[in-house]
């Protein structure tokens, strides 16, 4: 879905009315992650992170933002979210480019937060927890058990 909507395959309106006209269970998370790749969301991963920010009811930023040349997956007025996937974080020439534009947002100001599949799959409360202490807002708890409050 995501990759057709990027590349202009599809388009989002008529692909909302016809997920709109099912009576299936699916249908309000395929519309929640449809608006969520409108707004920019290019991965399961991004996906994932932003559904952890509502949960723990942090603000999303502008996804997809441009930062120079390159382009930051999240960016807040002084903090970069880097959500780092299997695909273009596994060589060493990818880690260096990704350290070269740390370094960059560091020297301009902008904290860099990177996190992977495992920390916003499998310790989101934490993750949740240094989000919010970087920005300045605490993150609601999401359940009981939630350690968000943590960090």
């Amino acid at each position: 879905m995501a990759r057709g909507l990027q590349r202009n395959q599809v388009n989002s309106r008529h692909l909302r009315e016809r997920v709109q006209a099912e009576r299936r269970r699916w249908r309000t998370p395929v519309l929640k992650a449809l608006d969520d790749i409108v707004a920019g969301s290019h991965s399961v991963l991004e996906l994932e992170f932003a559904q952890l920010l509502r949960r723990h009811r942090l603000p999303i930023g502008t996804r997809q933002a441009v930062i120079g040349a390159t382009r930051a997956d999240m960016l807040y007025d002084h903090l970069v979210i880097e959500l780092d996937g299997r695909l273009g974080h596994e060589s060493d020439m990818d880690k260096w480019r990704d350290r070269k534009r740390d370094n960059a947002n560091g020297i301009n100001g902008r904290t860099t937060l990177r996190f992977g599949w495992f920390e916003v799959v499998d310790d989101p409360c934490e993750v949740a927890a240094l989000v919010g202490q970087a920005l300045g807002v605490p993150p609601r708890r999401c359940a009981a058990s939630c350690r968000s409050r943590a960090a």
